[in-house]
């Protein structure tokens, strides 16, 4: 009776071993990343998702009706929300936290911003009126502020995206940069 008792414990511990080394590396809830590309990914795709919904909230100054710019506005801040509560979820990949801490630091920079700056700029454009020409320079204002500070948390992300492609041996290409408004073009139509 105890040969079998033994065995079952074996092959249980086993079993154990084999599935606590079968490549896990980090996870995001049940979204597991077992690769360092795939790591590098996650945290570039969910980048991409808030500069996506940036640029065509840009693109809605312009062309957009003020439903569309209220409702383009308020997905901004949920997708910019969501994707910060993942990154926080996220754990280190083998340890290796420093990714994640600079896409941190930029996605929080993204929901400060789009909680506070943006609003204004949003507030502007559904009065429904012309920008006077002191809303116009505060948009320019709070444009060269962000782009500034977007530029520095962007150079500290990608450094370090290049740092752990070469701790894990693998090559990454360099592709998220800030759309913002063209502050003279918002101008010229605004002067129409």
């Amino acid at each position: 009776m105890e040969k079998p008792i033994a065995a079952f414990f074996c092959s249980y511990i086993f079993t154990l071993l084999i599935v606590s080394c079968d490549g896990k590396k980090a996870r995001c809830g049940n979204v597991i990343l077992s690769t360092p590309i795939a790591y590098n990914d996650f945290i570039v795709d969910r980048q991409n998702e808030v500069i996506e919904k940036m640029v065509k909230l840009n693109q809605l100054y312009q062309q957009g009706t003020n439903q569309e710019i209220e409702w383009h506005y308020k997905e901004l801040v949920r997708c910019t929300d969501s994707n910060l509560i993942k990154i926080k979820q996220l754990t280190p990949y083998e340890e290796d936290s420093s990714l994640k801490i600079n896409a941190l630091n930029l996605l929080n920079y993204y929901s400060k911003i789009f909680h506070n700056d943006y609003k204004e700029i949003v507030d502007v454009f559904l009065k429904g009126v012309a920008p006077s020409n002191y809303e116009m320079e505060r948009i320019y204002e709070i444009i060269q502020e962000v782009k500034k500070k977007e530029s520095e948390l962007n150079a500290q992300l990608s450094k370090s995206q290049s740092m752990f492609a070469k701790k894990f041996g693998f090559e990454f290409e360099e592709e998220n940069a800030i759309a913002t408004p063209d502050i003279e073009k918002l101008k010229e139509e605004q002067e129409l």
